[in-house]
């Protein structure tokens, strides 16, 4: 079975509105019956932010091409998955720093991507990058800085079919779970625009 990799940056998950419209959206489109599911939840991880010892232990692994360590094994499940899915609220314009802390860590060159100087390439299985986000305030999706830079890691991943889904005003909303089933109730397909 293709496997799908959830990556959850959501905190307090039984009254996060955006890890609620992220179980929505699975069960919509049935991704459970067509992928493995592998949840990640980002907090639990506690991965480190990227610092100079980090950096240069990372480094050095990399020009040594010694990939089978278990520093790299995140980066190699980012690699593996048939389809990403991003569940991440909005958090003062972005996404919560676990995510960015995440994309630090698995973000290895020659495992997820090459660059030759000129041009990168990726070098994920994924065929497609799913982001799933409320935001409290009225802001669009056009103007979703954290989808906007999830675009560009992705395609740095080597993955070009990115979609956005996303709930705005849910802050405001009296019954936010009551308006997330009303609008995931009048998404279409997942290969529309």
């Amino acid at each position: 079975m293709k496997k799908l990799l959830l990556l959850n940056a959501n905190l307090n998950l039984e009254n996060s509105r955006t890890y609620y419209l992220t179980k929505k959206v699975i069960e919509k489109y049935e991704l459970d019956k067509q992928y493995e599911i592998k949840e990640l939840n980002l907090y639990d991880l506690n991965l480190p932010y990227l610092n100079e010892e980090l950096l240069n232990k990372r480094s050095e692994l990399i020009l040594q091409r010694k990939f089978d360590v278990e520093e790299f094994n995140l980066a190699k499940e980012v690699r593996d998955a048939d389809f990403i899915l991003v569940s991440a609220p909005m958090f003062d314009m972005s996404y919560p720093a676990v995510l960015k802390v995440f994309i630090e860590n698995v973000s290895i060159s020659n495992l997820l991507f090459t660059y030759d100087g000129n041009e990168i390439k990726g070098l994920c299985k994924a065929s497609k990058l799913l982001y799933v986000t409320t935001r409290g305030w009225n802001i669009k999706n056009r103007d979703d800085l954290g989808y906007k830079n999830m675009v560009q890691v992705a395609n740095m991943w080597g993955i070009k079919d990115t979609k956005l889904i996303g709930v705005s005003k849910t802050d405001l909303a009296k019954r936010p779970f009551r308006d997330i089933d009303d609008f995931v109730s009048k998404l279409g397909s997942l290969d529309e625009e």
